[in-house]
């Protein structure tokens, strides 16, 4: 089998998965009925990685394995 690269567009700001309030990455999910955040694109061990919130502005910090591979594209 060859090797492909895939290109994957998502819409974030730099730091959070939300591009402006309310407005999230397709890979943004939830678990534990909605309260704890996770991104299902860069799994961490199961199937998703759980983010953590900046407090007290509660925005959604994008996980470390996202951040990277922006920078590797560039």
């Amino acid at each position: 089998m060859a090797q492909r690269t895939l290109g994957i567009v998502i819409n974030c700001d730099d730091k959070t998965c939300a591009s402006e309030p309310g407005s999230f990455c397709a890979f943004y999910g939830t678990r534990k009925f909605g309260t704890t955040p996770c991104c299902t694109l860069f799994p961490e061990g199961q199937s998703f990685t759980e983010l953590k919130e900046d407090r007290p502005f509660g925005w959604i910090q994008r996980c470390p394995a996202c951040i990277d591979a922006e920078k590797i594209r560039q």
